[in-house]
């Protein structure tokens, strides 16, 4: 559990000794000659027992470095792999599996409303999604910003306006490592994890579910209040109330699984 966490500080703090992300980086603009690089302090203490705070530590790193990838971007990609792709779950997410289609490959259309406090009105975003059970997530937003992040067992990275604004090796980055090493597991079955990171409770009604997530522990109660999901088949609605009072609702479209392998095009998206 973080005892001290602060999006305008510099130092991030476990009961232990610091994690892999100690230090925060003030936004800056993106170099298109060269790539900001990330600062890290003490780049092999991560905890692996504390994978709520490596997660919080990291998404709140990617809110102050790069303005187009947000915390519901970053949260989205992981809750559109676990439940499109995890195949094994018990109690209530079970039901829920047994509903949701189990594609090698996923590929559809969102439309993100973010409503900001103390703003009347939303703020609109469209793009696309690519997630590929062995290969990882690839989330694109078109308007009103070209953004993009990709999630792939090897890398992250971030784009802005088709300039990387960061790009982090799981080989060199244990927080890197931990956290796509979760994303993997998830996506293929292993959902023990998120368990132990959210209270999990909703319905199943015909073909239809709901679900709510609470975080049970600090670190991602300090950036999530609840994210409530919905579908099918699919997943069709995610809500993401943040604890900064902003609300994000995401609406899926379009989606679809065949051609069941990737053209050229896609595949050089995990490149």
């Amino acid at each position: 559990m973080l005892n001290n966490l602060s999006a305008s500080g510099t130092v991030f703090r476990a009961g232990g000794p610091r994690l892999g992300l100690a230090f925060l980086e003030r936004p800056r603009k993106v170099s298109k000659r060269k790539p900001p690089r990330l600062f890290l302090a003490r780049r092999n203490t991560v905890d692996p027992k504390n994978t709520s705070a490596t997660i919080a530590e990291f998404i709140l790193w990617i809110r102050n470095r790069c303005k187009t990838i947000t915390v519901v971007h970053f949260l989205t990609i992981f809750l559109l792999a676990i439940f499109t792709i995890s195949s094994h779950a018990a109690d209530l997410a079970s039901s829920v599996k047994e509903r949701l289609i189990q594609p090698e490959i996923l590929r559809g259309d969102f439309e993100q409303n973010k409503q900001v406090s103390g703003f009347k009105k939303p703020l609109l975003s469209r793009g696309d999604f690519l997630v590929a059970r062995d290969l990882g997530v690839f989330w694109r937003t078109k308007t009103p910003f070209a953004s993009s992040l990709k999630l792939s067992r090897d890398e992250i990275v971030a784009k802005q306006d088709g300039a990387v604004a960061f790009r982090l090796s799981a080989s060199k980055e244990p927080s890197v490592r931990m956290i796509n090493g979760l994303l993997f597991s998830l996506m293929n079955g292993d959902i023990g994890s998120l368990g132990e990171l959210f209270k999990i409770e909703g319905s199943v009604s015909g073909k239809s579910w709901q679900l709510t997530l609470t975080p049970k522990q600090a670190a991602l109660s300090k950036i999530m209040r609840k994210i409530e999901l919905s579908g099918d088949q699919f997943v069709r609605r995610i809500l993401l109330d943040e604890a900064n009072n902003d609300q994000t609702l995401i609406r899926f479209t379009a989606q679809n699984t065949e051609p069941a392998t990737l053209s050229s095009e896609e595949r050089a998206r995990f490149e």
